[in-house]
């Protein structure tokens, strides 16, 4: 179920892909998948998010953090940075956004970890949302000062909570 998600995550199918979604987090909840369930949640704040309901994003992604955070899972807590990057997208914090964005972009490179196809889409679709919506001297001014921040995967994760 969670592969035929994300195929219509990608296409832009989000009711399909939280449909599919909430059938994975049923069954993981069954088999007592305590694996997938977080995974399930940061599926379902995309296709949340995809439908402009950022308030049940934000519900979910914050639900996976919370799971991540007590799982060595530094791949997934940073799918969840990403997803919480185009929640304030939606939100208009933009600057934040941006910054967020940009510390991710830095975790990412720095742990050498790939973001899935999935979530690599919508991480993309953040950055051009952001391109698109600031002037070009501001985006570089604040990219810049995000990569060139220490933070550690532990911090940035605690940005999520601060930033809520």
């Amino acid at each position: 179920m969670t592969g035929q998600g994300d195929i219509q995550r990608i296409l832009g199918n989000f009711e399909q892909a939280q449909s599919f979604y909430l059938e994975s987090l049923a069954g993981f909840r069954a088999v007592g998948d305590k694996g997938g369930i977080p995974w399930a949640y940061q599926n379902l704040a995309y296709a949340y998010l995809g439908q402009g309901n950022v308030g049940q994003a934000r519900v979910y992604l914050i639900d996976a953090v919370r799971v991540f955070r007590e799982m060595p899972a530094p791949r997934a807590l940073l799918h969840s940075l990403a997803c919480q990057a185009g929640v304030l997208v939606q939100e208009g914090k933009l600057e934040q956004a941006l910054r967020l964005a940009g510390i991710v972009d830095r975790l990412l490179r720095q742990m050498a970890i790939q973001l899935d196809t999935a979530e690599d889409v919508a991480f993309q679709q953040t950055l051009t949302a952001l391109r698109t919506q600031l002037d070009a001297e501001a985006f570089e001014t604040i990219w810049a000062e995000a990569q060139a921040q220490e933070l550690s995967l532990e911090q940035a994760v605690q940005l999520v909570f601060d930033i809520g």
